[in-house]
């Protein structure tokens, strides 16, 4: 993990994005505290974050009924 502030991190992006990539966890500080957290993520981490993060998606999630199979669409409409 490693630390910069946000003056370092405003001036040096490219290389904190390069850090990032090669898996490292960046903190960015503001006025000598934690401020924020940047990491990799992919799309199923962020598919998590989501659902972790928000209780709306998470219960619909929960209570999401699933639709007629596609053979069952056709069937009722003659297709």
């Amino acid at each position: 993990m490693k630390f910069a502030n946000m003056r370092e991190a405003s001036q040096n992006f490219s290389n904190i994005t390069r850090l990032i990539e090669e898996g490292e966890e960046v903190v960015l500080t503001k006025n000598g505290k934690p401020y924020l957290l940047i990491q990799k993520l992919d799309g199923d981490d962020l598919e998590d974050y989501i659902l972790a993060k928000n209780a709306k998606v998470e219960e619909a999630a929960k209570n999401h009924q699933p639709g007629p199979s596609l053979d069952e669409v056709k069937k009722r409409f003659g297709v």
